[in-house]
């Protein structure tokens, strides 16, 4: 995991540093109405029918991220379909195993992937590539257009 995504064995993304404490906060006028996170990923409820998911920049997300994301987005969803803002700004890598959960993220009704570099692009693209909930996804260099386009499924 220490090049990037793996994705059917071969490595995407950048090599990362050390920094994985803390997690980023939320920027602009986005309201955070309740959150959890680990050390690399934090889960917040930003208006009705709508989550934030943000990547710690320069961290390695595991399984265990994945898997506190994904029962996050299940409680929050509370039965209901979500349209989720996935932050993977800067991140230096996201594990296969984590993932998975998207593909178990039934309540999803559309993920919009934020980033701002080239690296940032190539990671979503390989987590697009492979499983996902059969929902709408696109990538996204500017926050507020994400929003806009998630509040079309929401």
């Amino acid at each position: 995991m220490a090049a990037g995504l793996i994705a059917g064995g071969m490595a995407l993304g950048r090599y990362a540093g050390a920094g994985n404490v803390g997690a980023p906060e939320l920027s602009g006028n986005v309201r955070s109405l309740g959150a959890e996170r680990t050390p690399r990923v934090s889960v917040e409820q930003v208006g009705p029918g709508m989550l934030r998911i943000d990547l710690e920049p320069q961290s390695h997300i595991t399984k265990a991220d994945g898997e506190l994301a994904r029962d996050r987005v299940l409680a929050l969803a509370a039965g209901k379909p979500v349209c989720v803002l996935l932050d993977i700004t800067g991140v230096g890598s996201v594990s296969r195993e984590a993932v998975t959960f998207y593909s178990e993220a039934s309540h999803v009704a559309a993920f919009a992937l934020l980033g701002g570099t080239a690296v940032d692009k190539v990671i979503a693209h390989g987590l697009r590539g492979l499983a996902w909930p059969d929902c709408p996804a696109r990538y996204f260099v500017d926050e507020g257009e994400a929003m806009a386009w998630l509040k079309g499924y929401c």
